[in-house]
Order: C-alpha cells, then sequence, then structure tokens
C-alpha cells in the first residue's frame, strides 16, 4: 500500500520497506528519498536533482543522484550524474584515432594525456554549439567515411 499526498505543492509517497517506510517527497528541484523506522526516526537516503544550465546559445540538462553515506553527517554523500537520454555523448572515438562530434560534424581535439590514450582513454572539452580552438569542421555537403 502507498500513499500519495498532493499538499504544499508537493508530491509525497510512502512505500513499506520491511519493518521501516521508504518516504519519497517531490519539491521544485527534484526528489528526496528518507528512511523512516518504526519508531519514527527518519533520516534521508538519498536525493535525485535536475538542474538546466546554460553557455551561450546552448542549453544543458543535468540530473544527479546525490548517495548519503553516513546517517549523521548529510554533508558527507557522492555525487552519480545521469546523463539525460537526449544529451547522450555525441563525440565518439572513431576508427582511425580521432575523434568526432555526429552532432556538430567537426573533429575534435584529443586533450588527453599520454598515460590516459595509453590506456586507450581519451579527454575533449567540445560542447556542441560553441566553435572552439583547434576543432576541424567539416563542409555541408561533405560526409567523411568511417
Amino acid at each position: 500500500m502507498c500513499l500519495i499526498n498532493a499538499s504544499d505543492n508537493k508530491e509525497h509517497l510512502e512505500l513499506p520497506l520491511g519493518e521501516d517506510t521508504l518516504v519519497a517527497e517531490r519539491s521544485d528541484s527534484g526528489y528526496r528519498f528518507s528512511l523512516r523506522s518504526a519508531s519514527g526516526n527518519v533520516c534521508e537516503v538519498f536525493r535525485v536533482s535536475h538542474k538546466t544550465t546554460r553557455i551561450r546559445e546552448s542549453r544543458f540538462q543535468s540530473n544527479d543522484i546525490i548517495v548519503n553515506r553516513d546517517y549523521d553527517d548529510p554533508l558527507y554523500a557522492q555525487r552519480y550524474e545521469l546523463l539525460d537520454p537526449d544529451c547522450r555523448p555525441t563525440v565518439r572515438m572513431r576508427p582511425d584515432g580521432r575523434l568526432y562530434c555526429e552532432k556538430c560534424h567537426c573533429y575534435v581535439p584529443n586533450t588527453a594525456n599520454h598515460e590516459m590514450r595509453k590506456e586507450g582513454c581519451y579527454a575533449h572539452s567540445h560542447v556542441c554549439g560553441v566553435r572552439a580552438e583547434g576543432e576541424i569542421y567539416e563542409s555541408s555537403g561533405m560526409k567523411s567515411s568511417s
């Protein structure tokens, strides 16, 4: 059995979890999940938050999960970023070893250091819609072979 309450412009959901209750509350910034014991003690377990950021003309959304690592200290937590399906990474390593943005149709410089490259990793600072130094854009009619 679960209870949904729509008071104070927040949604409240309670789910039984053994002898305890998992409580989910919705706010403007996301959701907060707490665990309430049978004796009434409450501790926050994790939060899911949403944030929109603008960089010049581009808009980016980030969804984060903040997991508490210590019930007594809510500041001791770990943050995990969830990728928005519409904001999935568009820069990929091509078979020729160059980084390519599928959305902008440009080659992006690999900024990974020697150790990272040796391990097969890559890094970049490309932002779609923002032209940066070192990026090579294809002409509108040309498609490169992969």
